[in-house]
């Protein structure tokens, strides 16, 4: 099952140095100069994950929509079923973000298979909206790089904070 990683707040760091003892002016510093490395590890461990689903035989760019009939159901059941429908991946990672249209709900996924994805399988197994699926080829590594950055991107975001990721499964 996948895990989560939730980005601690500013105000979170703050009251953990002021736990601490560290006075007011210099916990926000350390606060401030604690998120700025966080936020650059985070970075790197995104695009290392990244980097090794792309070597994968089968990797897929997957986006999960959220259909309106559907918004109301608590969010922990949507990423819920999101993990169940990538369970059979060798390896995800996905993010949740929000339209800067309408601002609503979805979640960007890059995932790698062993071997190549039978669509209708896969399409049924996600029952809150509707799912794109693409392949991805080797034919283009210049859209593929842009495409993999601004999923890094969409993970270290304000209103992406919460990033989903599996472990690495072996071929059995």
């Amino acid at each position: 099952m996948g895990d989560i990683i939730k980005e601690k707040t500013m105000l979170e760091r703050y009251s953990e140095y002021m736990a601490r003892g560290v006075p007011g002016d210099l916990a926000i510093d350390y606060a401030y100069a604690n998120s700025q490395g966080s936020r650059s590890k985070k970075k790197q461990r995104i695009s290392r994950r990244v980097k090794r689903i792309y070597e994968y035989n089968f990797p897929y760019f997957i986006t999960f929509t959220i259909d309106p009939k559907h918004e109301e159901i608590p969010q922990q059941l949507i990423e819920k079923n999101i993990r169940q429908t990538l369970s059979q991946s060798a390896l995800y990672i996905a993010n949740v973000d929000y339209g800067s249209l309408n601002g609503r709900l979805h979640y960007h996924a890059f995932a790698a298979y062993h071997s190549k994805l039978n669509y209708n399988i896969f399409a049924a197994a996600y029952k809150y909206g509707n799912m794109h699926i693409q392949a991805v080829y080797n034919q283009n590594p210049t859209a593929i790089t842009k495409y993999l950055f601004k999923l890094v991107n969409h993970s270290i975001k304000g209103s992406a904070q919460r990033i989903i990721y599996s472990r690495e499964k072996k071929r059995s």
